[in-house]
C-alpha cells in the first residue's frame, strides 16, 4: 500500500527498494544528489530537507527490523531484552546516516552483522566504521557464519568489548568542550 501522504516514503514504496543498500544510495534513490547533505533544489529549506532524511532513516530501519537476517535475528535473540548482562541493545538503529545493525548506548558499542555482500563493499564499510569511531563509539564486526555457528565466542567478544573503557574523545574534542563552556584549566 502506497503512502500517498509522504512523498520521500511514496518514492521508496515505488523504487522497491533493496534490503541492504547504502543510505546515499538510499537518498540518491529518493531524489537526492551525491552530495548527500545538499537538497535538490536550492529553494527547499535546509530543515524540512533533515526532516525527509531523519525520516527516510527510520522508514528505512524499519524495514530492514522486519527483514533481518538469520544471522541478526539469531543474535537478536540473545541481545533484547537486556539477556546480556544486562545491557540494552537497540537493532538497526539510525545513527548519524547510517543505519547499525546493534547499538549500546550505555557503552557506546556498535555490533556489525556482515553477510557476504560485504566483501564487495569495503572502502564503504571502512569509512562507516571511521565515522562511527570518530562519535566516540566502538565497532565490532561479525560475519553471519561466525554469529551462527561460533555464537558463544561473539557473545563473549561483546561482553569484552562492553567491559572495556569508553573510547577517548578525538583529539582535540576535550579543549573544544571546555572553551565553548568557558571552563578552564
Amino acid at each position: 500500500m502506497m503512502n500517498r501522504s509522504n512523498p520521500v516514503i511514496s518514492k521508496m514504496e515505488t523504487t522497491g527498494l533493496p534490503r541492504m543498500i547504502p543510505t546515499l544510495s538510499i537518498l540518491e534513490t529518493v531524489g537526492w544528489d551525491e552530495e548527500w547533505r545538499r537538497p535538490p533544489s536550492s529553494d527547499s529549506a535546509p530543515h524540512a530537507f533533515l526532516c525527509a532524511e531523519e525520516e527516510v532513516l527510520r522508514v528505512y530501519a524499519k524495514q530492514m527490523r522486519s527483514n533481518q537476517t538469520e544471522a541478526e535475528a539469531h543474535l537478536w535473540q540473545r541481545l533484547r531484552a537486556h539477556r546480556l548482562d544486562g545491557l540494552k541493545f537497540k537493532r538497526q538503529k539510525p545513527i548519524g546516516r547510517f543505519i547499525v545493525d546493534f547499538v549500546c548506548h550505555e557503552c557506546a558499542l556498535v555490533v556489525e552483522v556482515d553477510g557476504g555482500y560485504h566483501a564487495e563493499q569495503v572502502e564503504y564499510d571502512e569509512a562507516r566504521t571511521a565515522w562511527l569511531k570518530s562519535q566516540g563509539f566502538q565497532v565490532l564486526r561479525f560475519w553471519n557464519h561466525e554469529v551462527l555457528w561460533q555464537t558463544e565466542s561473539v557473545l563473549r567478544r561483546i561482553l569484552e568489548a562492553a567491559s572495556a573503557p569508553c573510547p577517548l574523545p578525538q583529539a582535540g574534542e576535550g579543549a573544544q568542550r571546555q572553551e565553548s563552556s568557558g571552563g578552564g584549566g
